[in-house]
């Protein structure tokens, strides 16, 4: 694949990640960082694909998490970090460790996705 067609799959991941189709845009950058392992790609490139797929991750986890949320809420209003992260992991299959799950709950609570607080290791609805 030459680097105009890469920058174009990259375009169109980013386009999957505004209509918010993160599980899409993570198919597409997988297959596009098997390309890059095989093919010398400038920096700006390579540097590009692994910041989507970052963030394509990221925000496919806040899109889970946030969907899940919705009916556990109704059971209880505080919840520890640890026994929030472990019911997603049963419910929705999530596996993120307690630190990286906090993160994704912060980031939420930052764009205005859901409202609750992070008190120590309590998140308070």
């Amino acid at each position: 694949m030459d680097p105009r067609e890469f920058q174009n799959q990259l375009n169109d991941a980013h386009q999957l990640m505004l209509q918010e189709k993160y599980k899409d845009a993570i198919i597409l950058l997988e297959k596009l960082k098997d390309i890059e392992q095989k093919g010398n790609f400038e920096y700006s490139l390579t540097h590009q694909l692994f910041q989507l797929f970052s963030n394509a991750h990221s925000l496919y986890n806040q899109q889970k998490i946030k969907g899940a949320l919705d009916a556990i809420l109704m059971k209880q209003k505080v919840w520890t970090i640890s026994k929030l992260n472990e019911l997603l992991k049963e419910r929705i299959g999530l596996d993120l460790d307690d630190k990286t799950f906090q993160k994704e709950l912060e980031l939420l609570i930052l764009r205005g996705l859901i409202s609750c607080s992070i008190e120590g290791n309590l998140v308070i609805f």
